[in-house]
């Protein structure tokens, strides 16, 4: 992929597999995906939105669609890793923003962060 995304651990592989199958697209990942459509490959470089290897991308990172389960599953691999054991919130976001995008992202990893100390 365009930014080199570098996977956690094996667990990582599944989580992309499972976003290659998601399908709650929101209404401007519709509208992008269409648009996207009728570019020709050399366009694509300057557009916010691509499509690569099944999955969808924003600038250069991969979309997480409306699936909450999904949001949960990627901040978890990156908030509790292996090596690190249970990062901040700062950490954690610096993380999941590398490869991972979705609206109101910051919010979301804050929130998980809290609630993991509850």
């Amino acid at each position: 992929m365009c930014q080199g995304h570098l996977l956690i651990d094996g667990l990582e592989k599944e989580t992309l597999f499972k976003i290659r199958k998601c399908i709650n697209l929101d209404e401007e990942v519709i509208k992008a995906l269409k648009n996207m459509k009728g570019e020709k490959k050399k366009s694509i470089r300057g557009n916010k939105w691509i499509e690569e290897q099944g999955l969808i991308l924003f600038r250069g990172k991969v979309y997480i669609l409306k699936d909450e389960e999904l949001r949960k599953e990627i901040t978890h691999l990156h908030h509790n890793t292996s090596i690190s054991g249970h990062l901040g919130h700062w950490k954690t976001l610096e993380l999941v923003m590398r490869n991972y995008w979705w609206p109101g992202i910051s919010k979301y990893v804050l929130s998980y962060h809290n609630s993991q100390w509850i």
